[in-house]
């Protein structure tokens, strides 16, 4: 950054944060339902040998783990809470800081006292 600062537009962040959780919820809803369909079709390779061959050597890792899959978005879901806790502090830090300036004091002027 070219001066050292950093301006939170407290509406844009919060419009932000918002369209983040809505994303975030809404993907987790679709991959809950598609995985609900998925497991509903049973055993999809089969009785045979081949089917009990390949459940042996794969059968443990049907939809990629679905409690990977799920801490996957339990962290997607929990990174726009802690993006809005981030924010809040820095414009909470922002506000008790300004709360200490008795005036401003505009570039390339002396104080005065």
């Amino acid at each position: 950054m070219a001066d050292d600062s950093v301006y939170i537009d407290p509406q844009q962040a919060s419009n932000g944060i918002a369209q983040w959780d809505a994303a975030a919820g809404d993907a987790q809803d679709h991959w809950k339902t598609k995985t609900g369909e998925a497991t509903g079709f049973g055993s999809p390779w089969g009785s045979d040998a081949a089917g009990q061959q390949f459940l042996a050597n794969y059968g443990g890792n049907e939809l990629m783990q679905n409690s990977d899959v799920a801490g996957i978005f339990k962290h997607l879901v929990e990174t726009g809470k802690n993006v809005r806790t981030a924010i809040e502090a820095s414009l909470a830090s922002d506000e008790q800081q300004a709360s200490g300036v008795e005036g401003v004091i505009e570039p390339g002027t002396a104080p005065t006292r």
